[in-house]
């Protein structure tokens, strides 16, 4: 569905002046907040957020770039939230396994691949990559059988690992 079919967010006075205003404001008010360069009052911090955010939305090529901008920063946050999440659940030290810090790497490395890989479906660039079916779907195969014996092998290290320590408790 096109932007332009949504009725307010295809308002060019919404898009153009009312979002960058509220991004630039917000943005510059957190700002003066965190760093206290001008004052700890709110008061002032806000006249200064909303001076910078009149000045910026007065200025088309200003709100061009940051129109430009804002989706590329929504995507990249949004990988990065991914990223964060699904390490955190699966490296975060109070989780039952204890995995060693090479395994935490190694499993971080894996998931960096499978998200590049991921965004570079999304965007379609796979559609660039000229592969025999035959060849990518026995890639896929021997990559799916490598990972299971990788994972089975972290497994089994991590018991002979916990096995060591209660040996090592009860001495």
């Amino acid at each position: 569905m096109a932007l332009e079919q949504i009725g307010l967010l295809g308002n060019a006075f919404f898009t153009n002046i009312i979002l960058p205003f509220v991004l630039v404001f917000t943005v510059v008010f957190a700002v003066l907040q965190k760093v206290k360069v001008l004052s700890d009052a709110k008061d002032v911090n806000a006249v200064v957020s909303m001076i910078f955010a009149l000045t910026v939305v007065g200025v088309p090529a200003a709100v061009g770039v940051i129109s430009n901008i804002i989706p590329v920063i929504a995507v990249f946050t949004i990988i990065l939230f991914v990223w964060f999440m699904i390490t955190g659940f699966a490296t975060a030290s109070g989780v039952e396994t204890k995995w060693s810090e090479g395994l935490k790497k190694l499993f971080q490395v894996v998931l960096g691949l499978v998200l590049l890989s991921t965004i570079a479906w999304a965007t379609g660039l796979f559609d660039y990559i000229t592969i025999d079916k035959a060849v990518a779907a026995q890639v896929a195969q021997f990559t799916i059988l490598i990972g299971a014996i990788i994972a089975v092998i972290a497994v089994v290290v991590s018991g002979a690992v916990d096995d060591k320590e209660k040996g090592k408790g009860h001495s």
